[in-house]
């Protein structure tokens, strides 16, 4: 096997493209960094895939200071993978996969004969076709707008640190983060009477942009029992799938047991199990 680098997207997506999309959902972390770096490129981005002769076998990118995030099949490909990352000089901080994926992956990174790895994160990714209302729920979902960004920013701060994200993503300014983000439409709002009480995003991840992730979704902890995340969740799946997506995901916390089970009762359907392992300090 050969592990082959790419210093830009484009290339990636031509070479890679239709191996990631035999496992479309799966490969939803990867596909939407390709997608977003195509439009708008990063020079310290690490972009590799594996290659059996002409048949890729497994795709990898890192985007400092994030995690590395492995393609949701080919375990064979990981030490060939790990070999070139170590000869290039290349140390992730962690890793982002299917779980035995990423398991193995941070096995061989660290030595056979170390013990296994603990996650930082363990996540449930599902998937929706349709979608199952909620009861009645006070209640309506608007697209955020600049004049939400400074409470916005806020409550994207405390999401950040309450779902245990990653040192990189609780250290991200979250200011220009949600900025972009209602400058592409992609931020919304549960508003009961006009007064923002919960809020979710989407981000487009396939290659055609016709589905993607449902992320970001946060209730304020005085407003939280009352069904709005479910009913903010479910509105904003209705308005893409009605928009044309073929399917919308969402990844949730293994350890949070309220959303692994508001997400089966609105129609969402277990795809995979993720797990974030770091590395940092181990090479």
């Amino acid at each position: 096997m050969k592990c082959e680098f790419f210093n830009n997207a484009g290339g990636l997506v031509d070479v890679a493209g239709p191996f990631l999309a035999e496992d479309e959902a799966e490969n939803t972390v990867l596909l939407g960094h390709a997608r977003r770096r195509v439009h708008r490129p990063r020079s310290d981005a690490v972009m590799a895939a594996v290659h059996d002769g002409d048949a890729v076998r497994l795709v990898a990118m890192m985007l400092p200071p994030h995690a590395l995030v492995l393609s949701a099949r080919g375990p064979d490909g990981i030490p060939c993978l790990v070999a070139a990352l170590r000869a290039a000089g290349v140390g992730p901080p962690g890793v982002v996969g299917i779980e035995p994926i990423a398991e193995r992956f941070a096995a061989l990174w660290r030595g056979r004969e170390s013990p296994a790895a603990e996650a930082e994160m363990r996540t449930i990714l599902y998937r929706a076709d349709h979608i199952a209302a909620p009861g009645n729920v006070p209640g309506e979902l608007r697209p955020a707008s600049d004049h939400d960004l400074e409470w916005l920013a806020g409550w994207q701060r405390r999401f950040a640190q309450q779902a245990s994200l990653s040192t990189a993503e609780r250290a991200a300014d979250m200011r220009a983060v949600v900025a972009a983000r209602i400058a592409r439409g992609e931020m919304y709002v549960w508003a009961v009477e006009g007064r923002p009480v919960a809020s979710a995003a989407f981000i487009p991840t396939a290659p055609a942009g016709d589905a993607g992730r449902i992320n970001a979704v946060f209730t304020l902890e005085e407003e939280r029992g009352r069904g709005y995340a479910s009913a903010g969740v479910a509105a904003l799946s209705r308005r893409l799938l009605d928009r044309g997506w073929r399917y919308c995901l969402v990844f949730a916390d293994r350890g949070n047991p309220i959303t692994t089970r508001m997400y089966p009762r609105l129609g969402y359907q277990e795809v995979a199990r993720f797990a974030t392992i770091g590395l940092r300090g181990d090479r």
